[in-house]
């Protein structure tokens, strides 16, 4: 029989919404219908890797709807959220025969669906985001594009850039970060495009990249 820890039932409350009273029947489809270390691969393969060097007693994890449970033998110690583009792009982290008997589940298809929802939605954002700050810097003719912008959290984005300088600039143009925070309320961080040998790519060479293009 499954335990819980004081510490995986409130974290299984406030990430899954189950409920003290069904908690115990619940872990038990996890571990009966989750996703096992052994044929997780790519992406989520690494994720358990690391969750196993961090709790070094974590022998027996499993995925299930969204989330990673982690357990010690039968013991459920803390339950993590995955992010959408891994619950979207699950098939490729699966084994083959795995992955056909958990989307059996009325579950995963349910998740399937509102994991896509929320990653074309975070897409969206993104894609305004990057259009309004590069109109804001040609309208104030700053020496600046805006090649990315990225979710790197729920809530804060990572803005890719290029400028004609040679160093790390990020600071001058910190005004970017405050734009995107008053007018689409999330945090950002400044990020300077480098090349294959790191250098900082440079405005001119990426305009004449542009042009023969």
């Amino acid at each position: 029989m499954a335990v819980i820890t004081r510490h995986a039932k409130r974290r299984m409350h406030e990430r899954t919404g189950v409920t003290k009273g069904i908690a115990d029947r619940f872990v038990l489809k996890v571990l009966r219908e989750g996703i096992k270390h052994e044929d997780a691969k790519g992406e989520l393969s690494e994720w358990m890797n690391r969750e196993y060097l961090r709790y070094r007693t974590a022998n027996n994890m499993r995925y299930y709807a969204g989330k990673l449970y982690i357990f010690t033998g039968e013991k459920l110690i803390t339950v993590l959220n995955a992010s959408p583009e891994m619950e979207a792009n699950l098939p490729q982290m699966i084994e083959a025969t795995a992955y056909e008997q958990y989307s059996k589940s009325r579950i995963r298809k349910e998740l399937k669906k509102k994991a896509k929802d929320e990653l074309d939605e975070r897409q969206r954002m993104e894609e305004e985001i990057r259009t309004a700050l590069q109109t804001c810097v040609e309208r104030n003719h700053f020496p600046i594009a805006i090649m990315s912008v990225r979710h790197i959290k729920p809530h804060v984005i990572r803005i890719s850039y290029i400028s004609d300088s040679t160093v790390n600039d990020w600071w001058k143009y910190s005004y970017l970060q405050d734009y995107v925070k008053e007018y689409f309320g999330v945090g950002a961080y400044l990020t300077k495009v480098k090349d294959r040998e790191g250098r900082y790519v440079l405005l001119k060479e990426w305009n004449s990249i542009k042009q023969t293009r």
